[in-house]
């Protein structure tokens, strides 16, 4: 018994071997051809110089064409951007902000048709030979207009009966892919038999069963007269009352009641219908006549044991596993002409996701055949990116397949708003056989290829004003708000989308021309308006789009990016006030001061030049114009928190004067400085400054000034050392003027320090010696 076992090991191992490597050979020999035919197309194109940018889209059905932002990407490192997949981006991008997600799928149908409709009108126009062609070839379109197609029904069919969970979900899905599949079948056979059109498949599906009977038997040509072949063929076209006819003209009335049963039940339940038990028997018979003839049935038995064993859902009505999986795998390679004949054939048993026996009834089983059979899909001749998509998508693999999409540059618009409209319906990852697809990520890659993409900014810029405003609908719609606001993240994104700030880390501000807290353009003329805005009349912003803002202003501030937070406040601000909003224009306003007042208190501590100051400093001008412009037009009760603002006007006046003093210009500084209402000059105004520091100044104020006074003392007493120095040396030279003015310093020196000590946080105990 030993050795018969041994024996019968070798034997399996030997075959195993055998088929391994007949399938290595069999792959082998299909790369091999799979690369003859690439390598000759790419050296045809180097030879002649014939490479161009992909096609996505149709440019006819859009006005113009979409561009993006200038960023530090270089130009060649990406791909020249087409007409067509500008045209597509355009016509998306209106129907993602116009309409609802459950209807994405249906309008994305419809333009990849017109577009099918174009390429095939534009096959009768001559073309000179050295044109730019703006249209998509007729295959492609023809086979992304089917793609389509299919996702939209399917997506019909799930939505038909509200599920309140993701599993219910799935097993809509599998009855809705089953359907489509038939459904095309169905359009086959009226193109073939009947010649109707596909735009005509409402009609057929309307026709009496005794036509689509007809037809069928029309169809199967070399079936003959075999009822089994003819009964197939009518159920796979999803005429069940078709096959239900013929098996009550053939007088199997078992087989009627079977067929009927499957008729009268909807299409997106039969995935749930029990086995038909009462079949055993038929089966059983049939696979006994398999045995005794050994190999010399007759050439239509196949169609029979698939019909049995479909109508059984695959388990052969209580027979052994392997028994049955043998015969409908034997059913399968007879009856099967394609793939999606395959594929359908498993999709009707298919009865539960998981992985639980039997193995022709699971959903993870067909999963995972099919991912192991996409390389060889991939090679197979004819084949193409899309019609891989579209088996994976029917296999219930959506997330693989928009993948291959996305991989592919001409199919990446597809793949996006595909992923788009799986993941609104909850359908990215339906089994444990393939990981979801990460939609958050494939819309932040996206977005930022069109704002960031310089190919796409100087190809069409007339259409960024109409695509760049709608990506935040893309986020919105999909319930992806937190990637927007993680894409904003990055600074270049974020200056391209809300304006780019005149005003950089490293500007200074002239010497020869010195800004007061009160200079400035009107109404902050100091940015440039970004894409998000740039035609608020075709996109108009919604409100989450403002919610959002906020909270990528506070991003920014608690990374430190106080001027880049400051400068989005300020665009809100803008656009709020185009919009009327005048409660969020108001609430942007105080948010910057609030965010600003201590970033600038903190710079006052800065010593020497400092970038970072002077671009604080024009922000904090640009943020004052504001204010002014808004508190001269508002109402009462519109207007800002006076000691908020006028904390920032101060401050706004400490870190100008610390600006000038940096660059040696003691003059203006100290005039500057000056100007605010709390720094005594004379010794009988010492109380009356102290009390207005001590009851109105705020505590960031108080903060910038230690080192703001010291500063000031400084430049003063320096001033007055030198003034000394010089009259020492020209004793007969010196003026009264001169002498008035060393009095007066001593004097405003002597006023500053006797206010310095009354100071509140300096008071019981804690004076500071400056």
């Amino acid at each position: 018994a030993t050795r018969r076992a041994q024996a019968a090991q070798r034997c399996a191992d030997e075959a195993h071997r055998h088929v391994v490597d007949r399938a290595r050979e069999l792959s082998e020999q299909q790369i091999r051809s799979f690369w003859e035919r690439r390598s000759a197309e790419m050296s045809d194109a180097v030879e002649g110089r014939t490479i161009v940018a992909p096609s996505l889209g149709e440019a006819s059905l859009a006005d113009s064409t979409i561009a993006a932002r200038t960023s530090e990407t270089p130009a060649s490192s990406r791909a020249p951007v087409s007409h067509q997949a500008v045209a597509k981006m355009n016509a998306f991008a209106h129907i993602v902000v116009a309409t609802a997600p459950n209807e994405w799928a249906s309008l994305f149908s419809d333009y990849a048709q017109q577009v099918y409709q174009s390429s095939v009108a534009a096959e009768s126009v001559t073309t000179p030979p050295n044109a730019i062609s703006t249209m998509v070839p007729r295959g492609v379109a023809e086979e992304t207009a089917f793609m389509w197609s299919s996702v939209e029904h399917i997506m019909a069919g799930v939505a038909q009966r509200p599920g309140s969970s993701n599993m219910d979900g799935v097993q809509r899905y599998i009855s809705a892919s089953r359907a489509v599949l038939e459904r095309k079948f169905l359009a086959r056979l009226a193109l073939e038999v009947l010649r109707l059109p596909p735009s005509k498949i409402e009609e057929v599906d309307a026709m009496h069963p005794s036509q689509i009977r007809d037809a069928a038997i029309s169809f199967a040509g070399s079936a003959g007269s075999d009822m089994w072949a003819h009964i197939f063929c009518c159920m796979r076209a999803g005429r069940y009352d078709a096959a239900s006819l013929i098996a009550s003209e053939n007088g199997n009335r078992t087989l009627q009641a079977a067929l009927s049963a499957v008729d009268q039940t909807p299409s997106s339940s039969r995935n749930l219908v029990k086995p038909h038990l009462e079949l055993r028997p038929q089966l059983q018979q049939y696979l006994q006549q398999q045995q005794q003839q050994q190999g010399s049935s007759s050439p239509f038995s196949p169609y029979c044991g698939a019909v049995l064993l479909l109508l059984l859902a695959g388990t052969g009505g209580g027979l052994d596993t392997d028994t049955a999986t043998a015969a409908f795998l034997h059913a399968l390679d007879y009856t099967s002409k394609s793939v999606e004949d395959t594929l359908w054939m498993r999709l009707v048993c298919v009865r539960h996701v998981d992985a639980s026996p039997p193995r022709l009834q699971s959903l993870d089983d067909l999963q995972k055949r099919v991912l192991m059979d996409v390389p060889h899909l991939l090679s197979m001749p004819g084949s193409s990116t899309i019609k891989v998509a579209s088996v994976l998508i029917h296999a219930l693999l959506p997330s693989t397949a928009l993948r291959l999409l996305q991989d592919s540059t001409e199919h990446v618009v597809d793949g996006l708003h595909m992923a788009m409209v799986f993941g609104v319906a909850n359908l990215l990852k339906c089994g444990v056989a393939e990981s979801a697809h990460g939609l958050s990520t494939s819309l932040q890659s996206y977005a930022r290829r069109i704002i960031l993409d310089r190919n796409l900014a100087n190809f069409a810029p007339a259409v960024t004003r109409r695509v760049v405003p709608a990506l935040f609908y893309y986020f919105l719609k999909t319930d992806c708000l937190p990637a927007f606001i993680d894409m904003c993240r990055h600074p270049v994104v974020c200056t391209s989308l809300f304006g780019q700030q005149f005003a950089s880390e490293s500007a200074t501000i002239p010497p020869q021309q010195p800004q007061s807290p009160t200079q400035g353009t009107p109404q902050g003329g100091s940015t440039s308006d970004g894409l998000m805005f740039a035609d608020v009349s075709t996109v108009p912003p919604h409100p989450e789009l403002f919610s959002a803002m906020e909270s990528i202003s506070d991003m920014h501030a608690q990374s430190g990016q106080v001027g880049l937070a400051v400068h989005i406040l300020l665009a809100l601000q803008k656009v709020a006030s185009q919009c009327r909003d005048a409660t969020t224009s108001r609430n942007a306003l105080q948010k910057a001061v609030l965010i600003l007042n201590p970033a600038l208190s903190h710079i006052a501590h800065a010593t020497g030049p400092n970038p970072t100051r002077e671009s604080l400093l024009l922000v904090a001008q640009n943020l004052n114009n504001r204010i002014a412009a808004m508190s001269s037009s508002a109402n009462i009760s519109d207007r800002m928190n006076d000691r908020e603002t006028e904390a920032l006007r101060q401050l706004c006046a400490i870190v100008e004067f610390h600006s000038l003093a940096s660059r040696g210009d003691v003059d203006q500084a100290s005039k500057t400085l000056l100007q605010l209402n709390f720094i005594p000059t004379q010794l009988s105004a010492v109380d009356a400054c102290a009390d207005r520091f001590n009851d109105s100044v705020s505590d960031q104020v108080a903060t910038a000034l230690p080192p703001t006074i010291t500063t000031f003392l400084r430049l003063e007493l320096s001033q007055l050392d030198q003034q000394l120095r010089v009259g020492s040396a020209r004793l007969s030279t010196v003026s009264s003027v001169a002498l008035r003015s060393r009095s007066q310093t001593g004097e405003m020196v002597k006023a500053i320090v006797r206010w310095v000590s009354k100071w509140r946080f300096l008071s019981g105990g804690g004076r500071r010696d400056f």
